[in-house]
């Protein structure tokens, strides 16, 4: 009896580890047209980055969202981008947070980056 139950329990367990190391190695491999993290964070920095020079024009919310979708088609041109690429690129990073959170660690790194090579610059 003992060596049925320690055999079960060693099937069980094996089983996890098994299922566990397949869904561990989930291919995660981004579907076609999707942005790779990098892609996405080069993006999403500029998209910061024009807005942070919208805001400082001191306009009101209305006319600053006008100024930046205005200038939106230029911004995705500039990175070979359509907004179905966009689009896509957001819906599958929200659907994968942990990949999202590598892409925002990027983008806050590399802002602060410059901001840090900005003040340097500063006398």
């Amino acid at each position: 009896m003992m060596i049925t139950t320690w055999k079960m329990t060693h099937l069980g367990l094996s089983l996890m580890v098994i299922a566990c190391i397949a869904a561990g190695c989930k291919d995660s491999s981004r579907p076609p047209g999707v942005l790779s993290k990098e892609e996405y964070a080069s993006f999403l920095i500029e998209v910061y980055l024009t807005e942070s020079r919208f805001g400082q024009l001191q306009l009101t919310p209305d006319s600053a969202l006008r100024l930046y979708l205005a200038h939106e088609p230029e911004l995705l041109a500039a990175h070979g981008l359509n907004d179905s690429t966009v689009k896509l690129t957001y819906e599958y990073y929200v659907n994968h947070p942990r990949e999202l959170e590598l892409v925002y660690t990027a983008v806050v790194d590399t802002l602060s980056l410059r901001e840090q090579k900005a003040n340097q610059a500063q006398p």
